[in-house]
């Protein structure tokens, strides 16, 4: 599932284990500038958190969303007041209800608090608590006594944060808190509950806990110039972990259940220059492969979704393979492509019933690269459309245009050998929908659009 937001949409997608798409809505939350994160629920549907702002763009509160298992919404819920408020994790907990992680501050400048908000499973509210001192949030987990785990950034200074575990009880009351000062300033980015503890990422390191806080290990990754930003991290099959970040391009680095390095490849996008790539979700396949989300910039910010095999390569053919990801070998198992345009893909799970795929996307604008673009005579734009889509003509012959929308049902037909062939589309419900283009003499073209 793709989750994002293009000019003050929610968007959402979801896709089948062969990336296909199998529906895409459009959601209209007022006031709703970025998604943070998703998850499934128990009756099949989802559950989304994001950030606000007021009418002028300032930064504001945050919002719950609770859709139906076709992205349809149930329910909303608008949370938050004149401090700056930032989600970034919401979770199911094991009697319907939601946990929200989020962080607020009245300045950007200074410490703020970590916040924990606790919903019923209609989604009203039932608490909140706040802990001071906290200069970032960056999860929470239910634990096994029904009490809660949040991972956080301690404030020290303006350029200075150490890694911070704060335990509660089921009503939030604080239980314990651990710093971890002698691992030094380490952004966290991420956390996962296992068996036997917490396994932790940020920056360079990795860390492993106890259920109580206390390390077992902590290492630090600083030898590879891809390494030192990790934003996620994977429990496998073999009992290790996947990690994934970068810093330039993608960074996949495979360690054991010690924390020692199995692997390690790098993935970037393009052949422009891999400066802003940054991989934001992974998980393990059930080929043993994986599946990872990221983002990078060419001429514009762009997103992405890629499919790697066990070793962490992907389909690529090219003598630069490390940075071509849009390159795809045709007919093999590891597909990968780009999402479009000023995207930033944020997180990823799988769709038990489906094995489908889901992720969360926060955007400024949602743009669709066309696929198997055979001809660079023919031009489809704007992309995404609102009223007319043009199909720009340079090959001087009559072409068939054909819309379909995601079930493959025909929404529009249009034949012309204009220069300049203009197809009106508002009548169309907002959502994505498929072209096909042909000049009748097999040379084809075909892609996605979206209509705002």
């Amino acid at each position: 599932m793709m989750l994002g937001h293009t000019r003050g949409q929610l968007y959402l997608v979801k896709l089948n284990e062969q990336f296909d798409m199998v529906w895409s809505r459009f959601l209209r939350i007022q006031g709703v500038i970025e998604s943070s994160s998703i998850m499934q629920t128990s009756d099949g549907g989802f559950a989304i958190c994001g950030n606000t702002a007021d009418s002028s763009a300032k930064p504001g509160g945050i919002v719950f969303i609770k859709t139906d298992s076709l992205g349809n919404v149930e329910l909303t819920q608008s949370l938050g007041g004149s401090a700056i408020y930032r989600a970034n994790c919401v979770r199911q907990t094991s009697d319907g209800g939601y946990i929200i992680s989020a962080h607020l501050t009245n300045s950007p400048f200074s410490a703020g608090m970590a916040w924990l908000i606790r919903l019923n499973p209609s989604g009203e509210l039932l608490w909140t608590k706040t802990f001071d001192g906290i200069a970032d949030v960056a999860s929470v987990r239910q634990m096994f006594d029904g009490g809660y785990l949040l991972a956080c950034d301690r404030f020290l200074s303006l350029s200075q944060s150490e890694l911070c575990l704060i335990r509660t009880d089921a009503e939030g009351n604080f239980v314990w808190a651990k710093q971890y000062t002698d691992i030094g300033s380490r952004n966290v980015a991420n956390m996962i509950v296992v068996n036997d503890g917490v396994m932790l990422v940020g920056k360079s390191l990795v860390m492993k806990t106890d259920l109580e806080g206390n390390v077992f290990w902590a290492k630090n990754y600083d030898t590879h110039h891809y390494y030192p930003s990790f934003t996620n991290i994977w429990k496998t099959t073999d009992n290790g972990f996947i990690l994934m970040g970068g810093h330039g391009a993608i960074g996949l680095v495979k360690i054991d259940e010690q924390g020692d390095i199995q692997w390690s490849n790098t993935i970037a996008w393009t052949l422009f220059s891999p400066e802003s790539y940054t991989g934001t979700s992974i998980m393990q396949t059930p080929d043993g492969g994986y599946i990872l989300t990221g983002n990078y910039r060419d001429f514009y910010d762009r997103a992405g979704l890629i499919k790697t095999d066990a070793a962490g390569h992907t389909a690529c053919k090219n003598s630069q393979s490390a940075y071509v990801v849009d390159v795809i070998e045709p007919n093999i198992i590891t597909p990968s492509f780009t999402l479009g345009a000023h995207d930033s893909l944020r997180s990823i799970s799988v769709v038990p019933d489906t094995g489908g795929y889901f992720s969360t996307r926060c955007s400024r604008s949602l743009g669709i690269d066309d696929e198997d673009a055979l001809s660079h005579d023919i031009r489809i734009y704007p992309n995404p459309a609102s009223s007319i889509l043009t199909v720009e003509n340079n090959k001087g012959r009559e072409l068939l245009i054909v819309i379909s929308d995601v079930s493959g049902r025909e929404v529009s037909r249009t034949k012309s050998s204009m220069t300049n062939i203009r197809i009106p589309i508002e009548n169309l419900t907002h959502g994505m929908y498929l072209y096909y283009i042909s000049d009748g003499l097999g040379v084809k073209q075909k892609g996605k659009i979206i209509k705002e």
